[in-house]
């Protein structure tokens, strides 16, 4: 399926039904609840919402609010909402629902309060993330370019509340924004109204701008449950410069501002390096030889240079090949990453070798950005510091590999990293991290339950659950809060509710120490049996047995869930680990 084609309203219109139909009966899709509040008629944007959900992974059930009450079933009691227990509410609103354009005067102030009225309460009573679109400019200005800077301007005014929007969603980790000021001017003010829509139906912008709004709203919800790229693997030649290195030679090749070209794929490399300023990791995959590679690198005008890049496969081996070694050696999944070639066989290759990868091929640079843009990837809400903090994290993840050739056993390759686990349970400055890795973690997640805010707050609340989380440090720095264990407990048995552990931190036996410290807790609440739930997802396959080496018995078999359970776990002896332990 070509997700990006579907941005065209009547691609969207033929093939919707044949794409819900094709997911209805999947069972490995995330379900997610979505409330729309609405100042304007939805139409079928919320339909087309639900297909691009799909494209991630993500099962949407929605329900509607009534036509222009945002106001009332924010603020008072709304027994629908409760009922419906959403994790999102979206605020469908737009500069029609300001009426800057009828008022003699722009109260921005009690405007921006009577939003802020609405966040609060939605969160305050459902405790769930929240997402509000900023507004577009009106296709007047009245009274020229002077509507910019004069209190009252209509440009003044929707930029000041649009301010005061973007500094909110700063501060608040549940609050997201929709961009529709970027978006209607991305497609122009013109396209983007249809004036007789409004006045006959309600409808707040033209009806063929739907599917890019909607494509917008899935990726902030993806995002959320860390769906996003992690990774750009990119070609050189043609890439990154224009021009052959290894015919023409390093001096020849453009990149800079001398020449037209050159400018673009400056452009090019000043767009990746601000992605890599947010956490995305840069490697390169090139058909060279790596001294020759690497010299178009060093060249003045080049705003990359080698030590930008974590990995650098630059050969000739296939390319797939190469792609797959460095997922490898950054230990992430193919879809994590994104792959950019000039070559549509190399693009093809690499596709048909590794599905999960992401191809980008250049056939113009001036529209790689765009292509890259409108596929979503790189969608970033809240950025946490472990997010900020990727770069640094492969980089010591490379040290540790150089490490580990000058041993030959395993064990003694561990102990040399002094490893050391600071343990903490739930609180005030690991909830948003808590919250985050248990939605973004897939591959060491034996439950594939997606921890919420209500859910979080309820545990806190409670005194019968068990949490746990895991931060690890050793000689080459801190990885940050890398795993949690929440359990919830009655009488002297406990369940597993979540049992995550980040990628980055595999092999090194923190499952293990995660696991005696977890019993210790249990042997503190007189707890002598514990039951854990396995949930098979795509990716989650490589811990099926994780609970028996542990010495569970399987209790439970469905088909595509296991229930494994364990007895008497004073007697069970420590696993012995070389990590050492310390309470946060």
């Amino acid at each position: 399926m070509n997700w990006n084609a579907l941005d065209d309203y009547r691609a969207m219109m033929e093939n919707k039904g044949k794409i819900k139909e094709e997911y209805a009966e999947r069972k490995d899709l995330m379900s997610v609840k979505i409330a729309i509040l609405a100042g304007a008629t939805v139409g079928v944007l919320k339909e087309f919402l639900e297909v691009f959900l799909y494209q991630y992974g993500i099962r949407a059930e929605f329900l509607e609010g009534d036509y222009n009450r945002v106001y009332e079933e924010a603020v008072f009691d709304n027994q629908r909402l409760e009922e419906f227990k959403p994790d999102f509410i979206y605020i469908h609103m737009n500069n029609y629902n300001l009426e800057f354009d009828t008022q003699e005067r722009d109260d921005i102030n009690q405007i921006y309060e009577k939003l802020v009225q609405i966040w609060d309460s939605l969160y305050s009573k459902y405790r769930c993330y929240v997402i509000q679109n900023n507004f577009e400019y009106y296709l007047f200005r009245v009274i020229g370019n002077a509507s910019r800077y004069l209190k009252g301007g209509l440009i003044y005014s929707v930029d000041e509340i649009n301010r005061k929007i973007s500094d909110y969603a700063e501060r608040h980790s549940w609050f997201l924004l929709n961009d529709l000021n970027y978006l209607s001017a991305a497609i122009g003010l013109e396209k983007w109204y249809n004036n007789n829509l409004w006045v006959l139906y309600k409808y707040p912008f033209d009806i063929s701008v739907q599917p890019k709004i909607a494509s917008n709203l899935a990726s902030l919800i993806k995002s959320v449950y860390g769906k996003n790229k992690k990774t750009i693997i990119t070609d050189l030649d043609n890439t990154l410069w224009k021009g052959i290195i290894g015919e023409i030679g390093c001096e020849k090749i453009e990149i800079g501002k001398e020449t037209a070209y050159g400018e673009q794929f400056r452009k090019i490399q000043g767009y990746l390096s601000r992605l890599r300023r947010y956490g995305i990791v840069l490697n390169i995959c090139s058909k060279n030889d790596y001294e020759t590679g690497i010299s178009g690198l060093e060249k003045e005008g080049s705003l990359l240079k080698p030590e930008d890049f974590i990995v650098k496969k630059i050969n000739w081996e296939d390319k797939y090949k190469n792609v797959k070694q460095i997922l490898s050696e950054v230990n992430l999944g193919e879809d994590a990453a994104v792959f950019i070639d000039d070559s549509a066989v190399e693009c093809s290759s690499v596709q048909n070798f590794l599905a999960g990868v992401s191809t980008v091929q250049v056939k113009n640079p001036q529209y790689l950005i765009g292509q890259i843009e409108d596929s979503h990837f790189f969608e970033i809400t809240h950025p946490s510091g472990e997010d900020q903090n990727r770069e640094v994290y492969y980089r010591q993840n490379k040290l540790r590999e150089t490490e580990q050739e000058k041993f030959v056993d395993y064990d003694e390759y561990l102990g040399s990293l002094g490893m050391l686990c600071q343990i903490s349970g739930m609180n005030d400055n690991n909830i948003e991290r808590i919250i985050q890795l248990s939605n973004k973690t897939n591959q060491f997640n034996l439950t594939n339950w997606r921890l919420n805010i209500q859910d979080a707050d309820k545990i806190r609340r409670e005194d019968s659950y068990i949490t746990l989380s895991g931060k690890l440090m050793d000689k080459y720095g801190d990885n940050g809060i890398v795993s949690v264990i929440i359990a919830k407990y009655e009488s002297n048995a406990a369940h597993i509710l979540l049992w995550i552990m980040s990628c980055r931190v595999f092999k090194r036996g923190l499952e293990y120490a995660m696991w005696n410290e977890f019993k210790k807790e249990c042997d503190k609440r007189g707890i002598d049996r514990i039951y854990g739930v396995y949930r098979k997802s795509r990716k989650n396959q490589g811990v099926r047995e994780f609970y028996c080496q542990l010495g569970f018995q399987k209790v439970e078999e469905k088909a595509y869930e296991e229930i494994w359970a364990i007895n008497n776990i004073s007697n069970l002896p420590e696993i012995q680990t070389k990590i050492q332990i310390v309470r946060g």
